[in-house]
């Protein structure tokens, strides 16, 4: 994959800048696989499981989405993950390459044939990524990851009429608006690909002080490399519509070589950069628990 310099400052998918000599300890060295559940025979398909959420509650809802997570009714392209390999600068503007691995698509439920791409709250995105063995991005790790996706599509919003854009009929309808467009390109489902939806993400937001139980979202890139949705956290954590996606990235990454846990760069003082373009290191890397009774699903 081509190496590219990206800083710690712009938030611009696009920022990039000369390389510089690096010791690498181990360009081949495999990532800690992701934890996906076997598939449980007699799956139910993407398109039936979102007609059977049309009447029930929020908290089933997510129930049920975390149950296709366990039950492993997600398509296989979702195993096959994709590699990012680029030369990043961290706080002291030392540059250091870096390998992170990323889900080709966002998570949906379903078969390769019949799936639908799954908006839900960060709470079930947390424990989904904890059991995986993996995190939401960031704000520059999305960019990154639009940067780098061979196949960027066209985010197509709908328009807001009263709350439909929350229901998951219309989730399947955007869901074949995306498949259109693949199919337009004459590009497979199963490729790397972005653009097409906003990113539960990883941010100092989740603790602001002034808007607790709220998720933070970031993304939808147009085709100039420009997000639609600037990073916000002004949507209480149990709102999702049909444009929130997520998509998970390793928490194993490799820095200059070494094997490195993501979380722990995050919060380091200097390294948090490359990953992270906010002022700070990350105080919280993750969604605890909701107190919202609409989003309590225990263990």
């Amino acid at each position: 994959m081509i190496l590219s310099i990206i800083d710690c400052q712009p938030t611009s998918p696009t920022a990039s800048g000369n390389s510089t000599n690096l010791q690498v300890k181990s360009e081949h060295q495999g990532f800690k696989p992701l934890n996906f559940p076997t598939r449980r025979s007699k799956s139910v398909s993407g398109s039936a499981f979102i007609y059977r959420l049309k009447a029930v509650s929020f908290d089933d809802r997510e129930a049920a989405t975390l149950h296709q997570f366990q039950i492993g009714n997600f398509p296989k392209f979702l195993r096959h993950t994709a590699e990012i390999d680029t030369l990043l600068l961290d706080a002291n503007r030392q540059s250091h390459r870096v390998r992170i691995e990323v889900l080709p698509d966002y998570w949906c439920v379903g078969s390769d044939s019949d799936f639908c791409r799954m908006p839900m709250s960060p709470q079930v995105a947390q424990k989904m990524g904890d059991a995986l063995g993996a995190v939401l991005p960031t704000r520059k790790i999305v960019n990154i990851i639009y940067h780098q996706a061979p196949i960027k599509l066209i985010p197509v919003p709908f328009w807001p009429v009263a709350r439909r854009n929350e229901l998951p009929v219309t989730w399947l309808s955007h869901n074949a608006v995306i498949a259109d467009q693949i199919f337009a390109l004459r590009r497979n489902p199963e490729e790397f690909v972005a653009g097409h939806k906003k990113d539960l993400v990883l941010s100092n937001l989740i603790a602001d002080p002034n808007r607790p139980d709220h998720v933070v979202i970031y993304g939808w890139h147009r085709p100039d490399g420009e997000p639609i949705q600037p990073q916000t956290n002004i949507h209480v954590n149990w709102y999702m519509d049909y444009s929130h996606g997520v998509r998970f990235v390793n928490r194993q990454i490799f820095v200059d070589g070494y094997p490195r846990d993501i979380l722990e760069i995050l919060r380091d003082p200097v390294l948090f950069c490359l990953l992270d373009d906010e002022p700070e290191p990350l105080k919280v890397t993750g969604y605890g628990p909701a107190t919202h009774p609409g989003v309590s699903l225990g263990k």
